[in-house]
C-alpha cells in the first residue's frame, strides 16, 4: 500500500498571527499589523490592498481603527507626507499623526479610497480625532482645540467634523504658516491646486454640512480678499480686476457646495468684521472703474460674483442688518484698498455701494415668490448627503434640476433678482 501523503497548508501571515497568538493578544497583534499595512496601502491607494485588509478584520474593530504614520513639517511639497514606513534621517521628518484611515486617506489625496472606507464601517462623515506629537521635548506650533484653522500644528488633539472639514483644514493650516505669494501678472490664484481637489471628494459620499462653517467660510473669505487686495496685472483692462478663470477659487469653492447642496447658511451671521462674503461680493460689483468695460462683455469674475450674491439672496438664511452691514463694510480691507487706489472716485464707488446694499436689503425684506419657497424647501428636504443623486432621482426637467441645484444665467429671469444684479450676472452694466 502506498505512502500517504499528509496534505500540505500554504499559510500566510494571517493564519500564522491567529496560531501563535491566543485571545486579546491575538487580536492587538491583528490590529496592529492591520494598521501598518494598511496605512502603506492607503498611501500608495491600492484599492484591492485596503480591501483585503478591511475583510480580514472583525466589523466591531473596523471603526476602531487608528493610523500611527509620520509626516514631514511644511515640506515645499503638497501634501507634506513621507512614507510612513521610513527610517531615514530626513531632518524634515519631525512629528508623528494618529488618525482614522479617512484623514490619512485625504492627506494622501487618493480619494478613491473614501467610499471604500465607508462600505467597511468607517463613517466619513462622522468627527475625526487627530493626534499629533514630536520627539522633541520643546516643539512649537501646538493645537489649540478653540483655534481655527490658521495655522499647521505638530503638537496636540484637535476633532474635526469629517472628512471634508478636514479637506478644508488641511489647506488654510498649511499656508497659515506658510503665506500665499502673488505674481502680480494674470497669475492664479496659489489655492488654485488645493482646490482643484474639491470637486473629486464632493463626488465621494461626504456630507457637504458636516463642516465647521462658521471657521471654513470665514477662511475662504479672509485667503480671497487677500488675493484680491494683492493683485494687480499691468496689462489688463482694469488692472486690479482678474479675468482669469483660476482667480476665484474660493468663490468656486463656495458655488460648488452650493450646487452639491449646501444650504445652512446661518453661519454667515457670525462673519469677521474686517472681511465677509457680502462685503466682498458687493465691493467687486462696485468696482470703481467697473465703467471701463462699458462696451465689452464682463469679466468671469464679475459674472460669476453677480450669481453668488444672487444665490446667497435667494436662499435667504440669512443677511446682516443694515447697521452690522454699514459696520462690516466700514473695516473691509477690500473697500479699503479700492477707496484708496482710486480716491478720484470714491464718492461715486461709496453711492453705488450704498445703492446696491439697499437693493439687496430690500430684496431681504420682501416675501420670498413661491417658486423660491418651493425651491428651498426642497432643498433642505434633500440635504447635504448625495444630494446630487436624490435630486436626480425626483425625475425633474433638466432646467427645473439645475435651477434646483444652483441658480445660473439661464434662471435670471424668473429670479425676481434686482435688475442690476441680473445684468451684471450677464455680462453688461
Amino acid at each position: 500500500m502506498g505512502r500517504r501523503h499528509r496534505p500540505t497548508y500554504r499559510s500566510s501571515f494571517w493564519s500564522s498571527c491567529l496560531c501563535f497568538c491566543t485571545g486579546a493578544d491575538a487580536r492587538r497583534g491583528l490590529l496592529e499589523e492591520a494598521d501598518a499595512r494598511l496605512a502603506h496601502l492607503i498611501q500608495k491607494g491600492n484599492l484591492i490592498g485596503v480591501e483585503r485588509v478591511l475583510k480580514r478584520l472583525p466589523a466591531q474593530s473596523r471603526s476602531n481603527l487608528s493610523l500611527v504614520v509620520r509626516r514631514r513639517h511644511l515640506s515645499t511639497a503638497y501634501p507634506c507626507l513621507v512614507d510612513h514606513r521610513s527610517a531615514g534621517s530626513d531632518p524634515f521628518i519631525n512629528f508623528y499623526q494618529q488618525c482614522s484611515p479617512v484623514l490619512w486617506a485625504v492627506d494622501c489625496l487618493q480619494w478613491q479610497v473614501l467610499p471604500l472606507l465607508q462600505h467597511y464601517g468607517l463613517d466619513i462623515n462622522r468627527p475625526q480625532t487627530c493626534s499629533r506629537w514630536t520627539t522633541y521635548l520643546c516643539s512649537p506650533n501646538c493645537r489649540s482645540q478653540t483655534a481655527s484653522y490658521r495655522r499647521f500644528w505638530i503638537r496636540g488633539r484637535y476633532t474635526y467634523q469629517s472628512a471634508l472639514d478636514y479637506f478644508f483644514a488641511s489647506i488654510y493650516e498649511l499656508i497659515g504658516e506658510q503665506p500665499a505669494t502673488y505674481n502680480g501678472l494674470s497669475g492664479p490664484s496659489p489655492l488654485a491646486f488645493y482646490f482643484s481637489h474639491l470637486p473629486v471628494i464632493l463626488n465621494k459620499g461626504v456630507d457637504v454640512h458636516r463642516i465647521d462653517s462658521v471657521i471654513v467660510f470665514n477662511a475662504l473669505a479672509s485667503s480671497y480678499d487677500q488675493y484680491l487686495c494683492r493683485y494687480t496685472n499691468e496689462h489688463a483692462i482694469v488692472p486690479d480686476i482678474p479675468e482669469n478663470e483660476d482667480a476665484y477659487v474660493e468663490m468656486t469653492a463656495v458655488k460648488r457646495l452650493i450646487e452639491n447642496g449646501f444650504s445652512q447658511f446661518e453661519c454667515m451671521e457670525y462673519f469677521y468684521p474686517c472681511c465677509n462674503w457680502f462685503g466682498i461680493l458687493i465691493c467687486l460689483l462696485c468696482h470703481p472703474k467697473i465703467c471701463t468695460f462699458a462696451s465689452r462683455t464682463l469679466p468671469p469674475i464679475i459674472r460669476q460674483t453677480a450669481l453668488l450674491l444672487i444665490n446667497f439672496l435667494a436662499l435667504r438664511y440669512a443677511f446682516p442688518s443694515p447697521e452690522e452691514f454699514k459696520d462690516s463694510l466700514e473695516n473691509l480691507h477690500l473697500r479699503k484698498v479700492y477707496s484708496k487706489r482710486y480716491s478720484e472716485r470714491r464718492e461715486e464707488f461709496n453711492h453705488r455701494l450704498a445703492s446696491l446694499q439697499a437693493q439687496c436689503q430690500a430684496l431681504v425684506a420682501q416675501p420670498q415668490t413661491l417658486t423660491m419657497l418651493a425651491r428651498n424647501a426642497v432643498r433642505r428636504q434633500l440635504g447635504g448627503f448625495h444630494f446630487l443623486h436624490r435630486l436626480a432621482s425626483l425625475g425633474l426637467p433638466a432646467k427645473l434640476t439645475a435651477f434646483v441645484q444652483y441658480i445660473g444665467q439661464e434662471h435670471l429671469r424668473t429670479s425676481c433678482m434686482p435688475k442690476c444684479l441680473i445684468r451684471l450676472a450677464q455680462g453688461n452694466l
